[in-house]
C-alpha cells in the first residue's frame, strides 16, 4: 500500500514538471483568438466594400435625382435607376430639399417642393454578423449618404441648342467672364474645342459630351442639365408668331442698288423684298425695328451702320426675320468684307420688354436648314442680343466687338471658323442665359 502511494506521488511530480505537449495547448488557445481576429478582419473588409458600394450608389442616385429635378421628372424613379446601375439599391431613400453652400447644410421640407435645388440619397444595407457576433448583438447596418445640388455657375455669352457647338480651323474665341454652352445631348454636344480655339477666360458647359476637346485651360463641364434660355428670348417666343401681323402694312417693293439707299415704306419698316447689296455699298440705318417678312439679308463688300444709334441706350436697331410658312423665313449672309456697326436699343419702341436690347432675331419657327452667316471685318460691332433659336449659325473670318458692350448669341447650332470677341458686360440682365451644373455637395 505504501509503495503504491509512493509510485503515485512520483508520477504526479513527473506530470507536474513534464512540458511535453505544452506548445499544443498554448497553440490551441491562441489559435482561437487568431482565427477570431482573422475572421473579424475579413468581415471588416466586407463591411468596407459594402460602404464603398453604398457610397457609389448614393452618389449616383443623388446626381441622377438632381438631373431629374431640373428636368421636372420623377426624382425617386431616376435616382433608383441610377443606383441600380451600380448594383446596389438596398434601403435607398431619396429626399429633395435645399442645400446651403455656405453652411454645407441640407434642409428637407416636410413635403417635396418644386423650388428645391438639392437631392439627398441614403443607401443602407443590413447583414448578419459572423465572427463579429462574438462582440455584437443583432445585424450590422451600413449606411452611406450623398447630397447633390443644382447651382447656377455663371452667365452665358453663346448658347447652342439641339444642333450643338463646333470649332474648326484657326478659330479663336475671346470672351470676358462668360460661358460657352451647348444644349445638344450625346457625346458631341461640343466638338473640336482646344486651347487655341477657346481663350483661358472662357469655360465650356455641355448637356452632353465634349468630343475632340483637348488642351483646354479649364476642363469642360459635361453632361449637365439643359442650360436655361435668356428671359428675353422666352418673352419673344411667347409672342404670337410670325411677327408682326402685316395685314394692310405696305412692304418695300421698290428697286434698290448698291448706290441707292434702301427705303422701308412703313412706320414698322417692313420689307418683303429682301436686302441684297454688293459693290462697296454704304447703308446707314435710322434707329428702329426692321422686319423682313419672307425675305432675307445678303451683304457683300460694303458698310452697314447706324450713325445715330447710341447703342444699348435710348436708340438702336432691331432686325427681325419672320414669315409664313416657316420654310419661307429668310436667311442672313454677311460676308467678311462688310463692316458692320449696329447697336440695339435698351428699350424697344416696337415691343417692350421682349425686344429690349435685341439686335437680331430670326423667328423660332425657322427650320434648322435656315442659315445665319455673320462675319464682318475685325472692326465690326454687333452690340446686342442675337437670337436665332431655330437657325444654324456660322462665324467665318474675323468679327469683333468693342468692349464693354453686349454680344450675346443663341442659335440652334453654332459653328466657329473665324476669330470673334464676345463680351456681355453691357447686356441687359434679361438677355443673358445662366448655366446650371450638378455637383456633389457633401
Amino acid at each position: 500500500m505504501r509503495s503504491e502511494l509512493l509510485r503515485a506521488s512520483v508520477a504526479l511530480r513527473r506530470l507536474g514538471i513534464d512540458q511535453r505537449g505544452a506548445t499544443a495547448v498554448v497553440f490551441a488557445v491562441a489559435a482561437t483568438a487568431v482565427l477570431g481576429l482573422a475572421g473579424l478582419a475579413t468581415e471588416g473588409g466586407t463591411w468596407y466594400l459594402e460602404k464603398r458600394h453604398g457610397q457609389n450608389a448614393a452618389d449616383a442616385a443623388a446626381i441622377a435625382g438632381v438631373l431629374a429635378l431640373s428636368a421636372r421628372q420623377d426624382v425617386t424613379t431616376s435616382a433608383t435607376k441610377a443606383a441600380a446601375l451600380t448594383g446596389d439599391t438596398n434601403g435607398l431613400a431619396v429626399t429633395t430639399g435645399f442645400f446651403n453652400a455656405a453652411t454645407k447644410a441640407f434642409t428637407s421640407p416636410a413635403s417635396p417642393v418644386s423650388s428645391a435645388n438639392a437631392v439627398k440619397a441614403v443607401v443602407s444595407t443590413s447583414s448578419a454578423p459572423l465572427f463579429s457576433a462574438l462582440f455584437l448583438s443583432g445585424n450590422v447596418t451600413i449606411s452611406e449618404s450623398a447630397v447633390a445640388a443644382l447651382a447656377a455657375t455663371g452667365p452665358v455669352c453663346m448658347l447652342a441648342g439641339a444642333g450643338g457647338m463646333s470649332f474648326g480651323g484657326s478659330t479663336s474665341i475671346s470672351t470676358s467672364g462668360c460661358t460657352l454652352a451647348s444644349n445638344r445631348s450625346g457625346s458631341s454636344s461640343i466638338s473640336g474645342a482646344s486651347a487655341s480655339h477657346v481663350g483661358a477666360n472662357a469655360s465650356l458647359v455641355a448637356a452632353g459630351g465634349c468630343s475632340g476637346c483637348t488642351g483646354l485651360t479649364t476642363a469642360p463641364l459635361t453632361y449637365q442639365p439643359l442650360t436655361p434660355l435668356p428671359d428675353g428670348l422666352i418673352q419673344i417666343e411667347q409672342l404670337t408668331m410670325p411677327v408682326p401681323n402685316i395685314g394692310g402694312v405696305k412692304c418695300n417693293t421698290g428697286s434698290k442698288t448698291s448706290s441707292q439707299p434702301v427705303v422701308f415704306d412703313s412706320a414698322l419698316k417692313v420689307n418683303c423684298n429682301g436686302l441684297s447689296l454688293t459693290g462697296n455699298f454704304d447703308l446707314n440705318l435710322s434707329p428702329g425695328t426692321y422686319i423682313f417678312y419672307n425675305s432675307g439679308i445678303s451683304l457683300n463688300n460694303g458698310r452697314l451702320h447706324c450713325d445715330t444709334c447710341t447703342g444699348i441706350g435710348s436708340s438702336g436697331v432691331t432686325i427681325i426675320l419672320t414669315g409664313s410658312p416657316a420654310g419661307s423665313i429668310g436667311t442672313i449672309d454677311i460676308k467678311g468684307n462688310v463692316t458692320v456697326t449696329l447697336k440695339a436699343p435698351a428699350t424697344s419702341s416696337y415691343s417692350s420688354p421682349a425686344f429690349d436690347g435685341v439686335l437680331f432675331y430670326v423667328d423660332k419657327n425657322a427650320p434648322s436648314s435656315n442659315t445665319v452667316n455673320l462675319t464682318g471685318d475685325s472692326s465690326s460691332i454687333y452690340a446686342g442680343a442675337m437670337y436665332f433659336p431655330g437657325s444654324s449659325v456660322t462665324f467665318i473670318g474675323n468679327s469683333g466687338v468693342n468692349a464693354p458692350t453686349c454680344s450675346e448669341m443663341v442659335g440652334y447650332s453654332m459653328n466657329f471658323t473665324g476669330n470673334s470677341n464676345f463680351d456681355i458686360s453691357g447686356c441687359s440682365a434679361q438677355n443673358v442665359a445662366q448655366t446650371r451644373t450638378v455637383r456633389l455637395a457633401q
